[in-house]
């Protein structure tokens, strides 16, 4: 995924046949299907199934934990941050880790119900492949969701320091604001 779904897809972003077929929409036609990916993964029975996988397994060194499932998801998406240089983000990526920190806010702080059938174009929620994980592992989802936060915020906060790019360092202080309004949202309301 982190190859294939969230490196910006460059062959896609060729300004001589976008300017034919259509003249703008390319950035929020490639932020949408990378939303769908993080969306995807990061739903909560997917997450359930790991999480029963590790408690099942005779050996869990042999499974793909859910902490290492969201290790990857975030090292993925947040690739650049945990380079050596001086991280510059461009629109595509800054797009999907803004779609990243709004899959773990809506784990938060779930929309309204209304507003949550808008979104999915009014299908309803509930069971089917992307239902509502069972009342025991939601505590285990927000937790290892809240340590990934955790653990971003303090990348964030070095690569901010390391960053020369004013659309980078302003995204970066965004995303941070972002996790911060996450984990407590109603202090970050005021």
């Amino acid at each position: 995924l982190s190859e294939q779904a969230f490196q910006t897809p460059t062959w896609l972003v060729d300004r001589d046949i976008l300017g034919k077929i259509e003249p703008n929409g390319e950035v929020g036609r490639i932020g949408a299907a990378q939303s769908a990916v993080v969306n995807e993964v990061l739903q909560d029975a997917k997450m359930t199934r790991l999480i029963d996988a590790e408690a099942l397994a005779k050996n869990p060194s042999d499974v793909y934990t859910l902490h290492e499932m969201l290790g990857d998801l975030r090292h993925g998406v947040w690739t650049e941050i945990y380079g050596k240089d001086a991280p510059k983000i461009d629109i595509y990526r800054r797009g999907l880790q803004r779609a990243y920190l709004a899959a773990i806010n809506n784990k938060f702080n779930p929309p309204a119900a209304g507003a949550a059938a808008a979104g999915r174009g009014g299908r309803g929620g509930g069971g089917g492949r992307g239902g509502a994980a069972p009342a025991n592992n939601t505590g285990e989802i927000k937790a290892q969701l809240r340590g990934e936060l955790k653990e971003l915020d303090a990348q964030i906060a070095l690569a901010e320091k390391r960053t020369t790019d004013h659309d980078t360092k302003v995204h970066l202080d965004d995303a941070r604001q972002q996790i911060s309004h996450i984990l407590k949202p109603a202090a970050s309301a005021s």
